[in-house]
Order: structure tokens, then sequence, then C-alpha cells
């Protein structure tokens, strides 16, 4: 497996809180929506950028099968990161479609790969998806 080269800039106290709570086991897995709704209305399952929509606390609406997730923009969606979304987070939109096909087991919408667990996903974030360092005030 070739390395991958991300040009993001993530948050290391975000992106240390995200890969904590992929390896938790509180989150159940799921594909194609950040995260899935059963028919009363609870949780089944996120996909791995659903959980560092959780962690971030963004504005939810929650319809009949799925939650759509607000940026501060008030641009929702219940599938990827909104550009608002991945720009809060660091996170590049090769970044977010190489999590997508991880998470999913896809590319480019087709079956390719069986979907890597949460704890692999974690790992690959963790040597991976930049992060972002902050520059210390001369004193």
């Amino acid at each position: 497996m070739s390395k991958w080269n991300s040009e993001s800039q993530m948050n290391p106290k975000l992106k240390a809180k995200w890969i904590e709570a992929l390896r938790s086991g509180k989150y159940k897995q799921t594909q194609e929506y950040l995260e899935r709704l059963d028919d009363d209305g609870k949780v089944v399952g996120n996909c791995c950028l659903g959980v560092l929509c959780r962690i971030a606390k963004l504005e939810v609406h929650e319809d009949s099968r799925n939650t759509e997730f607000f940026d501060s923009e008030g641009y929702g969606s219940e599938t990827e990161l909104t550009e608002n979304m991945r720009y809060k987070f660091g996170i590049s939109e090769e970044d977010q479609q190489e999590l997508i096909r991880r998470n999913d087991g896809t590319r480019n919408g087709q079956p390719s790969a069986k979907p890597h667990s949460f704890t692999r996903i974690a790992d690959f974030i963790e040597k991976n998806i930049g992060v972002k360092t902050t520059k210390k005030k001369a004193a």
C-alpha cells in the first residue's frame, strides 16, 4: 500500500478526540451516511466522518432516516462534509474521499473492498492526516 499524502492541517486536539472516539467502541459503524437513524429516530450508526461531526457538536436536523449536520454557514449534508466543515476541521476533499472509501469500501461509488473498521480508520488518521501546528509567540 502506498503512503497517503495528505495536505490537510487538522487541529491536534480535535484529531486526538476523533481518534479516541473511533477507538472507543461507543459508535457503531454504518456506510453511505454520516449518521443513520432507525424508524424511531434513534441513532443506529455513524460513518467515520459522522463521528467527527458528533464530537465537534455540529448543529443537527434529524429526519426520518438520517441526520443532517450543518456548518456555521447553514449548509447541511447527510452524506459527506460540506466545504465549510472540511475547512473548519482541516480536512481536504482528497482526505474526505479516502476516508469515505475506507469506511464504505467503495471507490467512485462502486464497491472496491471490504469496509475498514473504525480502529483501522483511526490508525490511518493517526498516521496520515496532517496536524496543524501553532507557532509560539515570541516573548
